[in-house]
């Protein structure tokens, strides 16, 4: 039987809980994390918010394809999410996916427009699993092509506002985003 704290007063300080029970339940509840079957994820991630009006795609695909060792440039665009709001349930962000090869690496980065006409820009090299080095040594690799990317999209297709917006994230403890 389990115990309340605020019914221990009433008997007596006495719980019902053995101390072998408790370091059984305590050990169980330490091993949740790792029995749940998450993979952790790690690499980088490069953002900007409220960003010009997304280019067109033909734009994008080809700024990425005027980049000296950037090859393979595809575009799909799909619906999103459909946000909940106080007026109900509005229309699906539209989501256009650029995917590039960057001396051989895959690379991706998108836009994701909103219902009421926001735009938000993702890129980066994401894994699961585990880290190891040769991962690191991709974004090592791929760095560089990043900052190509947004100062081609900032020259060739007019987002003058993008690369001052653009906030890096490193995604796990002792990977480095930077070459």
């Amino acid at each position: 039987m389990c115990t309340r704290a605020a019914d221990l007063a009433v008997l007596g300080g006495r719980s019902t809980w053995t101390l072998g029970a408790m370091k059984h339940l305590l050990a169980a509840i330490a091993l949740v994390p790792l029995l749940t079957g998450c993979d952790p994820g790690f690499g980088i991630v490069r953002s900007a918010d409220d960003v010009s009006v997304i280019p067109p795609d033909s734009c994008v695909v080809g700024a990425l394809g005027a980049i000296p060792g950037i090859g393979n440039v595809s575009v799909r665009t799909e619906d999103g999410s459909r946000p909940l709001t106080l007026h109900g349930i509005e229309k699906p962000d539209k989501l256009h996916y650029y995917y590039y090869q960057y001396q051989g690496i895959p690379g991706w980065l998108y836009f994701s427009v909103s219902y009421s006409g926001r735009v938000s820009y993702r890129q980066g090299k994401i894994w699961l699993g585990n880290r190891t080095p040769q991962r690191q040594e991709v974004i090592n690799r791929l760095y560089p092509a990043f900052n190509l990317v947004e100062r081609a999209l900032e020259t060739k297709c007019g987002m003058a506002d993008l690369i001052p917006k653009v906030h890096e994230q490193c995604i796990a403890f002792g990977f480095r985003c930077r070459a």
